[in-house]
């Protein structure tokens, strides 16, 4: 009888070591989380399915953004710094959802919320919503769109910094239709999210933006999470950085900042696919600094990176948006 049981357990160890992954607290935020992303060379996110190895090894570094989590008024419950760009969002027991977004230069409104990922969640999940949106950025442009998540595969990752076992992959899907008297726009912005259970937030992410009709756009990035912070040598950039604004247009850049006068920095401006467009290294004026790019540059997302010259530190970054 013995034989049989252990024979069982044998057969049932492999079955045990493999379960599917519930992730109770994906997107649960909480107020004074502080983390970094490492932005990186654009990657295809690789199968769906059980039991899968995604493997990103070989991405190459782009940039360290920081992230900041901090109370929100109603209707969110939460706001969260990616780099500048502030999205707002409504964390409860059964989801998380997008109430807004902060770019800068424009903000949007969702109505009810765009939804981001149920609680909990678990291999082929899936779960659907609809709303109404409102670009502020003058003129106002309304629109409306659906989110809809599906847990779509479940595995080992592989960053370029660590490998986490047991993790849930969640594909993203948010479409919006907004259109104005003067313009009108299709776009879909698709997400690919790995969690686990040791954190809140995705440890890898692969987003991509693509957009039809008077405006059409293409965008990719990809990020990990990071335990690497910036060192000393960028202390100024750093503080600097969480209250930089900056704005992009034709007419070149415009970054306003609380960089340490007469001191040397540099500053690079990447695209989401984290290609360089422009690099340049400047000493602050402490106040309003102009760079002229000199070449015409899509409309989009791009990453302003500032460091200090000397390479001896990864640089902080910011996101602005090109009209």
């Amino acid at each position: 009888m013995k034989k049989v049981y252990y024979a069982f357990l044998a057969l049932m160890l492999p079955m045990i070591a493999t379960a599917q992954p519930v992730m109770d607290s994906a997107e649960y935020y909480h107020v004074g989380q502080h983390f970094y992303y490492m932005f990186c060379t654009n990657v295809v996110a690789g199968p769906s399915g059980a039991m899968q190895t995604w493997d990103f090894t070989t991405l190459a570094d782009s940039a360290l953004v920081a992230v900041n989590v901090d109370t929100a008024s109603a209707p969110a419950n939460i706001s969260m710094d990616v780099g500048g760009t502030i999205y707002y969002l409504d964390v409860n027991d059964t989801q998380t959802g997008i109430t807004g977004i902060d770019m800068q230069v424009a903000t949007l409104e969702y109505n009810p919320n765009a939804l981001l990922v149920k609680h909990p969640v678990t291999y082929l999940d899936t779960a659907s919503n609809a709303f109404t949106s409102l670009a502020t950025a003058p003129p106002a442009i309304p629109g409306t769109g659906t989110s809809h998540m599906e847990a779509d595969g479940y595995g080992t990752l592989i960053t370029p910094q660590a490998t986490f076992d047991n993790t849930l992959r969640v594909k993203s899907v948010h479409s919006e239709h907004d259109s104005s008297d003067f313009a009108e726009e299709f776009v879909d912005f698709i997400s690919y999210l790995w969690y686990d259970s040791a954190h809140t937030f995705p440890i890898m992410r692969i987003d991509s933006i693509v957009g039809t009709g008077s405006l059409p756009i293409v965008q990719v990035s990809a990020a990990y999470f990071t335990t690497d912070t910036p060192t000393a040598g960028v202390k100024n950039v750093a503080s600097a950085a969480a209250s930089a604004a900056a704005h992009l247009d034709d007419n070149g850049l415009t970054l306003k900042t609380s960089l340490q006068q007469g001191h040397q920095y540099k500053i690079g401006l990447l695209n989401m696919n984290g290609q360089v467009v422009y690099i340049n290294t400047f000493t602050a004026s402490g106040g309003l600094e102009h760079f002229n790019i000199n070449r015409q540059l899509p409309t989009g997302t791009y990453l302003l990176s500032l460091s200090e010259p000397n390479g001896s530190s990864k640089a902080l970054t910011i996101k602005v948006f090109k009209q």
